[in-house]
């Protein structure tokens, strides 16, 4: 057996030789470590919280693949069609500005298109702090393009007969995007003619779907749509989820691998669940009285200032964004069963100099006139807070938001992930 060296105490003193029953015994303590390891590999216990039809259970992550029918949490076991959700603990990571990439069929990333390898125009290949390795997306699959720092809702209104692009100094081209290279955009523009825009000069480009008769192809799982902590937000068929990642088919036909560590939440969508946002109020009362100014209007999927819905550093796809006072009121219809979700202040509310009297409200919830939830007081520096309401024999529900104990500034209120779950 050749010898094994170990450095002494002094660091740069000579090395001792050790004995043959010193080397036994350390292979054999590595061999049991690889052993566990091996063994605990796929088996390191992950707490997340379950959401289900009938509620919410915390319990540790159990695998989940394609062939998954039955879910066992705990004691008991729940079929996999009655999962909502998997929520992860953590929040949205810090990090430096990123892009956006909208992919047609559904989903985003963020993150930061590579130019180096941008050669043939063909497909883009994106860094996503998610991934562990570059996306090579193919350009057909390509919805919209944000840059680093452009609005949300750039080229939402836009035509849809042409390829859009939108540039830094402001203009709109509209034409047909021609390539895509490590220097900039070719665009021909329809009064222009063929441009060359260098990437620092292009905020925005919306691709228009070349082949509108390509069928969907055949799901072999459940679909998801999946929260990671950079803020992206891809939706596909699962493959396999475990301790270590999940593995899921994205809506181009792309296996996608993410390390678990790095989820916020997995959505499993379900016919029985009905996004709020998709529904309208049968009454809506704004403002503080009669002839005061008032300038804010409730919205669907943003806060009162049209920007993502965000409380604490958790920003929410889906949610009404109000203003204190406001009270929204909705029919409730036959079937609805319960009113789940999250209310909270905007991150917008918080005041520069961190003011405890400023950015709070008050939060309730009434069915038929009656209040069934709060009321409850939050500020910018509370956590959203869940609430879960049956429905049952009502006829209405509202949201209400009032003045909190404070100053009426920054009043700037959120319901986000406020779902229906029928019967």
């Amino acid at each position: 057996m050749p010898s094994i060296f170990v450095p002494s105490h002094t660091g740069r003193s000579r090395p001792r030789a050790l004995t043959g029953v010193t080397v036994f015994a350390l292979l054999l303590v590595a061999l049991g470590s690889g052993f566990l390891n091996a063994q605990n590999g796929n088996s390191r216990e992950i707490p997340v919280v379950y959401e289900t039809l009938t509620g919410k259970r915390q319990g540790v992550l159990t695998p989940v693949t394609s062939e998954t029918r039955e879910l066992p949490i705990g004691d008991s076991s729940v079929a996999l069609g009655e999962l909502i959700g998997i929520e992860f603990s953590g929040k949205i990571a810090d990090s430096a500005a990123s892009a956006t990439l909208v992919l047609r069929g559904g989903g985003f990333w963020r993150g930061r298109l590579d130019l180096r390898r941008l050669t043939d125009g063909e497909q883009v290949f994106w860094n996503c702090p998610s991934l562990t390795r570059v996306l090579e997306i193919p350009l057909e699959s390509i919805q919209r393009y944000l840059s680093a720092g452009a609005p949300g809702d750039s080229l939402e209104s836009a035509e849809q007969d042409s390829d859009q692009l939108l540039t830094t100094d402001g203009a709109r081209l509209s034409g047909i995007l021609e390539s895509l290279d490590n220097t900039g955009v070719s665009f021909d523009d329809e009064s222009l003619g063929l441009l060359k825009i260098e990437w620092a000069k292009v905020l925005a480009f919306q691709l228009i779907a070349l082949d509108e008769s390509t069928e969907d192809q055949a799901a072999t799982g459940p679909s998801v749509h999946i929260v990671a902590r950079d803020g992206s937000s891809p939706i596909g068929t699962l493959i396999q989820l475990d301790s270590e990642e999940i593995r899921f088919r994205s809506v181009n036909d792309q296996e996608v691998r993410m390390p678990t560590d790095r989820l916020l939440r997995i959505e499993f969508p379900n016919d029985r669940v009905v996004d709020l946002t998709d529904r309208t109020p049968a009454t809506v009362e704004e403002g503080l009285g009669k002839d005061r100014w008032f300038p804010w209007t409730w919205r669907r999927d943003r806060n009162v200032l049209g920007t993502p819905l965000t409380i604490g550093a958790r920003t929410f796809d889906r949610g009404i964004g109000v203003h204190s006072n406001s009270l929204l009121t909705f029919s409730i219809e036959d079937g609805d069963a319960t009113l789940s979700g999250y209310a909270g202040m905007d991150a917008s509310s918080r005041p520069r100099d961190d003011e405890p009297e400023i950015g709070n409200a008050r939060f309730s919830i009434l069915v038929d006139g009656e209040t069934v939830w709060g009321p409850h007081d939050l500020s910018w520096q509370n956590a959203p807070r869940p609430f879960s309401i049956p429905l049952k024999n009502g006829k209405t529900f509202s949201l209400k938001v009032e003045m909190g104990s404070g100053i009426h500034i920054l009043d700037r209120a959120n319901w986000v992930s406020t779902r229906i779950i029928r019967d």
